[in-house]
């Protein structure tokens, strides 16, 4: 029996990227955005919109099943990185994409954020508790 065909990405469906950012120094951290979707109904969003939220990683996700790691939370970013890649405006570097991941059950408060990631043939639970001002531990499940 042929393997089902895959189905794309409803548009209305919430992504997640990770992008490899490298700053004119050379140096490079990860940043890994998350979309807030728009209340059912609303006009088609704003690319300048800040509604990504942001963790700065270090290094790539690791392959492990469980990993935790401490992060930074950045300041939301635009809906443009959602498509972006290549270079940062004010001369901040240069971003290239790693992946991007259909995103589901994405929860929010002040001091957690708990999201399902659908990445190829894996699925990535996030769940990232604060622990000061921008520091976060970030639990990441792979199955």
């Amino acid at each position: 029996m042929p393997p089902a065909p895959q189905q794309d990405r409803p548009q209305s469906a919430a992504r997640a990227v990770l992008l490899l950012h490298t700053l004119p120094d050379a140096s490079s951290h990860f940043d890994l955005l998350l979309e807030r979707r728009p209340e059912s109904g609303a006009p088609t969003p704003d690319p300048d919109d800040r509604r990504l939220i942001t963790f700065r990683l270090p290094n790539p996700l690791p392959p492990a099943s469980v990993t935790e790691l401490e992060v930074e939370r950045a300041p939301d970013h635009r809906a443009f990185y959602l498509d972006h890649e290549g270079p940062v405006s004010d001369a901040r570097g240069h971003v290239q994409r790693a992946f991007t991941a259909h995103l589901t059950d994405l929860h929010e408060t002040e001091d957690t954020v708990r999201a399902t990631l659908s990445l190829d043939q894996s699925i990535i639970m996030i769940d990232a508790e604060r622990i000061d001002s921008n520091r976060w531990r970030l639990l990441l499940t792979r199955s």
